[in-house]
């Protein structure tokens, strides 16, 4: 392994409230197309060691800081350790509500910077959380996905995969009135409840089937 160079920076100024963070420049050409394009000379922002992202979320971008230092997401403080499927459902709820939207701006942030193993990462991470604690997104999350995520994503997919075999039928007609604004979505997930109800194959997200939900390109294989 080739030894990093830390004394090269370059300050990346973030969302609206153009906040700054001053990050190694070996950390980003390393692992994201985006940034090796714009620091390693192809775009003006290597001349001047200063990067734009005002469409991003801070907090997002923080978390992927630290992902980059450490390998691991953490978006918050959180109790991912201590609540379990087991846990009563307003606790179940609350950890949700705490991690599923920091997840997802994360995932948008991966997306927008064209960093596939920190989107892969970020599956891992959402679907060891569904599965610890059996409480999936809000419809209002799920909107957020699919207004700001491709098709392909593999959060996106996991997440319609979990809610199709979780279907609350009471709570699909909870949001009757608001169809029209959840059309794709909705019709993803009532597509996939069809499917598992006729028996067809429809694996619950897990760890282990974890791999069909990343992204594979030619710096990113496949899974072993």
């Amino acid at each position: 392994m080739a030894q990093l160079d830390f004394s090269e920076q370059v300050t990346v100024v973030v969302g609206t409230a153009n906040k700054h963070f001053t990050v190694p420049k070996c950390f980003r050409t390393k692992t994201c197309d985006f940034f090796k394009a714009c620091c390693n000379g192809q775009w003006k922002e290597a001349t001047f060691k200063k990067v734009d992202l005002p469409d991003a979320d801070t907090d997002a971008f923080a978390a992927y800081l630290q992902w980059l230092c450490t390998g691991e997401v953490v978006v918050a403080e959180d109790a991912r350790d201590t609540v379990t499927s087991e846990s009563p459902s307003e606790e179940r709820d609350r950890v949700a509500r705490e991690q599923y939207a920091p997840f997802i701006e994360l995932a948008v942030l991966a997306d927008m910077v064209g960093d596939t193993t920190c989107g892969n990462a970020v599956v891992d991470a959402t679907i060891e959380l569904l599965c610890r604690i059996s409480a999936g997104p809000t419809w209002e999350e799920m909107r957020v996905v699919y207004d700001k995520l491709p098709t392909a994503t593999g959060v996106r997919r996991a997440f319609v995969d979990w809610c199709a075999r979780s279907l609350d039928v009471e709570e699909l007609e909870e949001f009757r009135p608001t169809w029209v604004s959840y059309t794709d979505l909705t019709f993803d997930v009532m597509a996939k409840a069809l499917k598992i109800a006729r028996g067809e194959a429809c694996e619950q997200p897990s760890a282990v089937n974890s791999c069909k939900y990343h992204e594979h390109n030619d710096k990113v294989p496949k899974c072993i």
